[in-house]
């Protein structure tokens, strides 16, 4: 890969695109490119919605980042492109990392780090919430990647990309990240991240993720999600296609989730939170879980169907927020997603589902599968990094006698905390990884295990953080998870990271190491991410092709990386 790909600075990448850009877009002029893009920035942070505190402390990573970046490239000059030395740079190929069948312990890279302090020892580009897909050979991994902007700023010839990606041909053994996921022509496109990347077969991929758009004349905004689809294993993206769009001076669309329907691979499901501002519906500020479906592999798109939604505008008014979905053997439709009864700030919360035998047209009423106790002080964990999404989905596709049953896994706050005079609360609780099971399609859940098998407190009266746990069930049944995990600190500070996997039926499993050595939650280095933020989440892929047992799981790991500002790179570990 040539190193022009993966540009890193923000300084440095925006003078270049300001001198360049003409060349880039046919249609438009220089002068015409570099003020759509400033007036669009402008635009968002004049004109997005205001929103209670609680709801934006809610909003998801991407929605934040992309807040952060409006901000930041509001404060760049457009002249300064001519005070620059900027000097070409040779070409640099990526080597392809190349290992044998690998056992857990063993990590993958997966991005490409050597770009990331090329241009700048000040800003450390960030690379996180990473979603893995697999059908057969090809594996693709899709991740936040601040450092994306910069590329389709300098490269790109319409819209900005917050988004990149990785792909493998020999079943997740090697990686080739083949840079930014292609925002479209549009330069008021921009894609924001928070991805979810499926797989229909092993040619085809969709990536969702948010996504702003508008049009010049008039001059609109809208708050998005779109789905991009390859056709050859990840490598090029087609332009987005907008699956859900509203008024983005008046809603919010966020935390986006998507799936496809295995047996019916042109059937795709999408989820989202929407932070509606309109007033149509409720007097204050709605906050909506809503799906949309496609059944031409994601070309055109329903109209939304509501799952769930409550008015919210005080500090302790109850929302609703970060949903999943997923589709069974059968082409039953489940969302699961969580309530806020008493706001952000509440001492518990609630895990819910829903199911709709309709194909999403309407949705039976939801179940709770239980409560969810917020850790640390109900936002952040130590180190002063977000924890903010919680519950993982996962469904038995196997065609076995467990086939059907539902798992929900979360980090959760219950069984220990110490006083803390720093947090809200009073107190800081530890979390620990649950999982809970249905086998009655969502109807009923088993009392929720800890799946992290050390000790729940220390001799010396600490506890210990497990959190951001994702869920999978592959071929033969089998489950499998993985987590972040303090426990090999005994100042619980630095992250390692462990999974397990357990028999079809069984919740008894070892915890297993990935063996990396533990990092520090780095972060407030990069220049275009929030400062609470480290990533949210990361997904668990199985094999959608049932040709390979066990499971893929990519992760957001601190590296140096000999640079002197760490910033958080992805790997990838193979698992039984």
């Amino acid at each position: 890969m040539d190193v022009s790909g993966r540009l890193r600075n923000p300084a440095v990448s925006f003078a270049i695109f300001l001198c360049t850009v003409g060349t880039a877009n046919a249609q438009m002029t220089q002068t015409e490119r570099v003020g759509a893009v400033k007036a669009r920035m402008q635009q968002i942070s004049q004109k997005m919605p205001h929103l209670p505190d609680q709801l934006r402390r809610s909003l998801s990573g991407g929605t934040l980042n992309f807040l952060e970046f409006a901000a930041r490239v509001n404060n760049l000059q457009s002249e300064s492109g001519e005070r620059m030395d900027v000097r070409p740079l040779p070409p640099f190929s990526q080597a392809t990392v190349k290992q044998s069948p690998l056992s857990l312990s063993a990590p993958i890279p997966v991005s490409f780090p050597f770009p990331d302090q090329l241009f700048s020892r000040l800003a450390g580009f960030t690379q996180s919430e990473t979603s893995t897909a697999w059908c057969g050979g090809n594996v693709v991994v899709g991740f936040n990647d601040s450092g994306s902007v910069n590329e389709t700023l300098l490269f790109g010839s319409g819209g900005l990309s917050f988004s990149g990606a990785s792909i493998s041909s020999d079943g997740g053994y090697s990686f080739r990240d083949v840079g930014f996921v292609n925002p479209g022509p549009n330069p008021l496109n921009f894609l924001f991240g928070d991805p979810v990347v499926n797989c229909a077969n092993p040619s085809t991929f969709y990536f969702s993720q948010i996504f702003s758009t508008g049009t010049f004349d008039p001059f609109t905004t809208l708050s998005a999600v779109a789905i991009s689809k390859s056709t050859d294993g990840g490598a090029i993206w087609d332009d987005p296609v907008t699956a859900i769009a509203k008024d983005g001076t008046m809603h919010i669309l966020d935390k986006d989730w998507s799936t496809v329907d295995l047996k019916h691979p042109n059937d795709l499901y999408l989820t989202y939170t929407d932070f509606d501002l309109s007033f149509t519906v409720c007097p204050m500020p709605r906050v909506a879980i809503e799906l949309v479906r496609s059944i031409n592999g994601g070309a055109t798109w329903t109209a939304p169907t509501v799952v769930d939604q409550v008015c919210s505008d005080l500090a302790d008014a109850p929302f609703v927020q970060n949903s999943q979905v997923i589709v069974d053997s059968h082409g039953i439709v489940y969302v699961e997603w969580e309530y806020f009864p008493a706001g952000l700030s509440g001492p518990i919360r609630e895990l819910r589902i829903a199911r709709s035998t309709s194909k999403g047209n309407s949705f039976h009423p939801f179940s709770r599968i239980d409560y969810a106790y917020p850790v640390g002080d109900g936002f952040a964990l130590q180190g002063n990094f977000r924890d903010n999404f919680t519950g993982s989905l996962a469904v038995d596709r196997s065609g076995t006698k467990t086939d059907g049953d539902l798992y929900v896994t979360w980090d959760d706050g219950r069984f220990f905390s110490t006083p803390d005079l720093e947090s809200p609360t009073g107190a800081y609780h530890y979390a620990n990884v649950l999982l809970s099971r249905s086998r009655d399609g969502g109807k009923t859940w088993s009392t929720a295990v800890r799946v992290n098998r050390d000790p729940v407190a220390r001799p010396n009266g600490s506890g210990i953080d497990h959190f951001q746990p994702a869920v999978n069930v592959d071929s033969i049944g089998r489950i499998g998870l993985c987590w972040y995990d303090r426990r090999k600190d005994p100042l619980n500070y630095r992250i390692s990271r462990f999974c397990t996997s357990f028999e079809p039926g069984s919740f008894t499993g070892a915890n297993v190491d990935v063996g990396q050595s533990p990092w520090p939650p780095v972060h407030a280095t990069d220049a275009y991410v929030n400062t609470f933020y480290l990533g949210d989440y990361d997904t668990l892929a199985t094999d959608n092709t049932h040709a390979s047992p066990g499971f893929l799981g990519a992760y957001g790991k601190v590296t140096t990386a000999g640079v002197p500002v760490p910033n958080q790179d992805v790997f990838l570990v193979h698992t039984d």
